[in-house]
């Protein structure tokens, strides 16, 4: 794709973010089939996606578009592969989502809470994108409060506010 970086740079990035914040909430947009891709680079870059701190991804297929060089590259991958590829990028996904929740399980962190609701509790977002829910009163709405992480749930983590 003409990238002009390596994993080896990726890695340094990660490294030096981590030594500063270990809580970042970090995501990866990642084409699955891109022209020229085989079984080898795509293991590996699934393999190195399920081992890096990554906290989510944002997984699609390449699709030929016109007037791109892309369009004009050798071995395009075929529909069959790029879905089967797009299937498994979305279970390293859904691994790295839920290290993320569980890693935050035990803390506590500031919470802008919304008005919306999920499963009857009170949602919100934590700085580093981190989805927040607990059983607070409506008028929580708007504010940021402090809150203790207690449990993951499918879509974030579960928490209780402590100021």
């Amino acid at each position: 794709m003409n990238r002009r970086y390596t994993v080896s740079q990726i890695e340094k990035i990660f490294d030096l973010a981590y030594r500063l914040r270990n809580d970042w909430g970090f995501g990866a947009d990642i084409i699955a089939g891109f022209p020229g891709e085989g079984d080898t680079e795509f293991a590996a870059t699934n393999r190195f996606l399920s081992q890096s701190p990554l906290s989510y991804l944002h997984v699609f297929p390449y699709s030929a578009r016109p007037d791109t060089p892309a369009l004009k590259l050798p071995q395009h991958v075929a529909g069959g592969d790029k879905r089967r590829r797009v299937a498994a990028l979305k279970v390293t996904d859904g691994e790295l989502r839920r290290n993320f929740r569980a890693q935050h399980v035990g803390k506590t962190l500031p919470v802008l809470f919304e008005k919306r609701r999920v499963d009857g509790l009170l949602a919100g977002h934590a700085a580093n994108y981190l989805d927040v829910y607990s059983d607070a009163a409506d008028e929580v709405a708007g504010t940021i409060r402090r809150v203790r992480m207690s449990r993951s749930h499918p879509l974030g983590v579960v928490g209780e506010i402590v100021e």
